[in-house]
């Protein structure tokens, strides 16, 4: 055994029931607020979740704060998590009730002791209350023994994570759950003897004389917000680098050994040139004492930036042979977030969640930069703007946008400032700051804001006070425009001829949102006789404005607006000028991939703003794939392709169409290098309706066809044989049930058979498997859930489908209550995401009219993830009935 020593915490064998009766409540008839309590705050009824003036309220009171935890895991996972934490901190208010947060039932508090003595306490709104009487001006101990909570867990057969962003701490343990108390932490674990664990820190001792468990101690952390707190136990296999200038240790439970050699090295690799270029760039050495990974299948998110211990969705990162550009930037994009948060919100951390998006910004600002830096082949502007701006415009063009700085009154909701426009439209916002200030100030300013709060907190403001003037605005303005205003604009381009001469006049108007005008350059470059000939700019600070052209240009020229992809904002020229960027694209491979990147984006924006015949865009895009050699821009125009051809057009058009989309993918995936074949094909495989397609589906899964250059993987077969069962409804239980049987990774098979149901032809069975979702338990795999509504809610089944759309719009309380941050959007994305019904829009707005007090934050989320509903069945009515 580990000797117990104290502040060390210590482990206690509960049994599965309630140890002990708690003692010394305090009677609530004692219960005064007292004068040095903030003005309005009453602490001993602080209310539910983290509110910021109980967050106030306590920065404004605690200091030193040390966390020893322990937890004692059995492997049954039906079984309970004991835990003890000794908590030590000093405070000013002597005189004051400690508030601690801890969102679970109070019949999990099995004792809690101040300074040695029966503490005096209540347990109400999610809060431990410790009444004053036995504090002291020097360090005080408080020491509870309780059951873990298991929402936070992520508990399955043979492993665990905690994941505890942005408030889910105080569902697992009780704590001071806020970004701007930070502490140390020091953990101390009791597993099963046959699995491995890891957290923040390094290992200090490991006691394995029992067999059944191994006990472990591991050594206390710097300061660290609680939400970074991590640990992760299970059966896992291990892979240590030690060649890197940054040794690190590799967890993950990939059985399959081919794709462990591909990647494995180049995993290491990435994260350590990621470490390496950061702290180049901000002369500042890797803060922590270790840096591991641990890859998760079906994580949650893409991934979590843990110091010490970052997770990763292992499907992410174990890529299968062969993979696509696309994929491999991806990647190595993914690693270099998590990695850059290590400076950006783990070194120093924003004091509350309105500005989570500092730390995702500047972690995305620099993954961006990283991939270039790793991939210097490729066009680093062409992936910036494919991978930022049509994924900020799906959320910022909707009547649900949201600034990029947001205000936040309780944590519990802080789930909701995440998505598309703090990961996507805020690295374009500071890229455009970037741009005006010069590459090196902006360095500089970084430099100076992180190196002076080390291990602290500091946001947006203590970063502007290190910014120069900016030429042609302020920062005032920008941070007004840019992070306050929500809103894509649209910028109207009109061409009138005056002597000869065109003009372009340019109007800046706000789609949706506020009135503010962003700041930014506008370019046009001129064509004539298909070659460039001129390219003018315009700084945009104002509603409207004419563009004054270079000599060169005559009313013969064609103007391509924004050809260097830079511009913020829906650009909507005449119909002259969208027939010349079809006609100009169609005849233009050989212009830089950005330009043409950047027009089809116009184009697409075009088609969701009713300016262009859903026919004419669709034709145009099966035309330009056949001769677009750019991988990155070839995988958009696929994901158009595919959402066109699912939602903008009717079945009886999608059926003219689809034995001549079936056969252009097909043939443009036997011509393609290598690594694009991958994503033709499964581009094929998603618009795949006929017969002969699906008999090739067949031939794949029973290895009687084999495709040159693209061996798929396990996982490959498995959406195959998902996508195969969806469409033949005469076989597709045994289709699946034969799938499942021969996959070799059983988190792999777990998932397949968790999704199953959902692919029945029976409506009655698919009834059943959607009202199972009701129950929190059955949602606790969320990419599984999300795999199987998609499946649930595709085109080819909506018409049965669409009445779980109430349903699903009267769980997403729950959904935001039980899920992760991300859930709520993404199970609407997954039910939502294709449907272009008179019936669906109905839904949506009933629903609304009727829930007139509906939190905003699920509100706007409604909103956003509904907006291409409203536009499909918008444009199906314009054009087709």
């Amino acid at each position: 055994m580990i000797p117990d020593k104290k502040p060390d915490p210590k482990f206690t064998d509960v049994p599965d029931g309630k140890r002990t009766t708690i003692l010394s409540l305090f009677p609530l008839v004692l219960i005064i607020v007292l004068s040095s309590c903030q003005p309005g705050f009453n602490p001993y009824h602080p209310g539910t979740g983290v509110s910021l003036e109980l967050a106030h309220y306590r920065e404004s009171d605690l200091r030193n704060l040390r966390y020893s935890l322990s937890f004692t895991i059995p492997e049954k996972s039906s079984r309970p998590v004991n835990g003890f934490l000794s908590l030590r901190f000093t405070r000013k208010r002597l005189s004051d009730p400690l508030i601690l947060d801890f969102k679970e039932d109070s019949s999990r508090l099995l004792s809690v002791n101040l300074n040695d003595k029966p503490a005096r306490f209540a347990f109400r709104d999610e809060h431990l209350i410790v009444f004053p009487g036995n504090f002291t001006a020097d360090t005080n101990a408080l020491d509870i023994e309780f059951v873990a909570g298991d929402l936070s867990l992520n508990r399955n057969d043979d492993y665990l994570y905690t994941l505890l962003v942005p408030d889910r701490a105080r569902t697992l343990f009780p704590c001071i759950d806020q970004p701007g108390l930070k502490g140390t932490f020091q953990l101390r674990l009791r597993i099963p003897g046959h699995w491995k664990a890891v957290t923040n820190s390094p290992l200090l001792l490991k006691d394995t004389l029992n067999p059944e468990y191994t006990e472990l101690l591991f050594d206390e952390t710097p300061p660290l917000p609680v939400y970074l707190f991590a640990f992760a136990a299970g059966r896992f296999d291990t892979i240590s680098f030690r060649n890197t200038k940054h040794p690190m240790v590799l967890y993950h439970r990939e059985n399959d050994v081919k794709k462990i050699r591909n990647n494995a090295a180049a995993i290491s690799r990435l994260a350590d040139s990621s470490l390496c270029f950061m702290e180049r760039y901000t002369g500042i050495a890797y803060p922590f004492p270790k840096y591991d990974l641990v890859a998760i299948p079906s994580f949650q998110y893409g991934g979590m930036e843990h110091p010490g211990c970052i997770f990763l969705n292992a499907s992410r990162v174990f890529l299968a042979e062969n993979p696509s550009a696309d994929d491999l930037m991806e990647r190595a994009n993914l690693i270099a977030h998590e990695t850059a948060h290590i400076w950006f919100g783990d070194y120093v951390t924003m004091p509350w969640f309105d500005e989570v998006w500092m730390k995702e910004v500047f972690a995305g600002f620099m993954a961006d930069k990283i991939t270039g830096y790793l991939f210097l082949k490729e066009d680093f502007r062409l992936r910036f703007l494919l991978a930022h701006y049509p994924p900020s415009y799906d959320i910022d063009r909707t009547q649900g946008t949201n600034p990029i700085a947001q205000k936040l009154v309780n944590l519990n909701i802080a789930g909701s400032l995440y998505g598309n426009i703090i990961y996507h439209k805020a690295p374009i916002a500071i890229m455009q700051l970037e741009k005006l200030a010069g590459e090196d100030v902006f360095r500089q300013a970084l430099r100076e804001y992180l190196s002076e709060h080390p291990y602290g907190t500091a946001g947006w403001k203590d970063l502007a006070t290190h910014l120069p003037s900016l030429p042609e605005t302020s920062v005032k303005n920008w941070t007004n425009a840019w992070l306050h205003g929500s809103g894509v604009p649209e910028i109207i381009f009109r061409v009138r001829t005056e002597k000869e001469r065109p003009i372009i006049r340019i109007t800046h108007r706000k789609h949706s949102g506020d009135a503010h005008i962003l700041p930014q350059y506008v370019k046009i470059a001129w064509v004539s006789k298909g070659k460039f000939i001129s390219c003018d700019s315009i700084f945009l600070n104002r509603t409207t404005a004419n563009l004054i052209l270079s000599e060169l240009v005559t009313t013969r020229s064609v103007p391509l607006p924004n050809p260097d992809g830079t511009t913020y904002g829906i650009i909507l020229p005449d119909k002259k000028i969208l027939d010349s960027c079809f006609a100009f694209l169609a005849s233009n491979d050989d212009t830089r991939p950005v330009t043409r990147a950047s027009l089809w984006i116009m184009l697409y924006e075009n088609l969701l703003a009713d300016s262009i015949h859903p026919e004419i865009f669709f034709r145009n895009l099966l035309h330009t794939l056949q001769i677009e050699k750019e991988p990155l821009l070839s995988s958009r125009l696929q994901k158009y392709l595919t959402r066109t051809y699912w939602q903008m057009l009717p079945p009886s058009v999608r059926g003219k169409y689809n034995r001549k989309v079936e056969h252009i993918l097909w043939t443009q995936m036997q011509r393609a290098e290598k690594e694009s074949k991958r994503t033709f094909f499964f581009s094929w495989l998603s618009v795949m309706e006929s017969k002969e397609a699906m008999e090739t589906c067949r031939q794949i899964l029973e290895g009687s066809l084999v495709l040159p250059g693209f061996t798929p993987d396990e996982k490959d077969k498995n959406r195959i044989a998902l996508e195969l069962g969806l469409r033949d409804s005469a076989h597709w239980k045994s289709i699946l049930l034969k799938r499942i049987e021969e996959c070799s990774n059983p988190d792999e098979k777990a998932r397949m058979q968790f999704i199953l149901p959902a692919l029945s032809p029976e409506i009655a069975e698919r009834d059943s498997y959607f009202a199972s979702l009701s129950c929190p338990k059955n949602r606790e795999h969320e990419p599984w859930v999300l795999t199987a509504l998609s499946f649930l809610h595709h085109p080819l089944r909506q018409n049965t489908s669409v009445r779980y759309l109430h349903t699903s719009l009267e769980m997403l309380e729950k959904i935001r209550n039980t899920g992760d941050i991300f859930f709520p959007e993404r199970w609407l994305e997954a039910t939502f995401s294709l449907y272009n019904s008179p019936e669906a829009v109905a839904t949506v707005n009933e629903f609304l009219i009727r829930n007139p007090n509906y939190p905003s934050d699920l509100k706007a989320k409604i909103l956003q993830q509904t907006d291409m509903a409203f536009r499909a069945e918008h444009i199906i009515k314009h054009y087709f009935h």
